[in-house]
């Protein structure tokens, strides 16, 4: 299991049947390392019911979260929330 091997996701993605828990705590883990900031439960809950509800296998579904995640603006962009400084 590719994600496991690099560390990306949590061990229970080598059982099978993925449990809901065990979906959004791989989205989670991973959209933490990519959006650099934790994911709330919505994108989760998107991303869990774009990708592993629509009856994919779990490995389709593992890869296409992370194409998924990769493609968003989020990804690229990080947001810097505060005052604006003279600088």
């Amino acid at each position: 299991n590719q994600p496991l091997a690099l560390g990306l996701g949590p061990s229970c993605l080598s059982q099978s049947p993925l449990t809901v828990t065990c979906k959004d705590q791989f989205i989670g883990t991973i959209g933490k390392k990519f959006f650099r900031r934790p994911l709330d439960s919505e994108e989760i809950t998107h991303y869990r019911t774009k990708v592993f509800d629509a009856g994919s296998s779990p490995a389709d579904s593992v890869s296409l979260v992370v194409y998924m995640l990769m493609q968003s603006p989020k990804f690229i962009f990080q947001l810097e929330l505060g005052k604006k400084t003279d600088a």
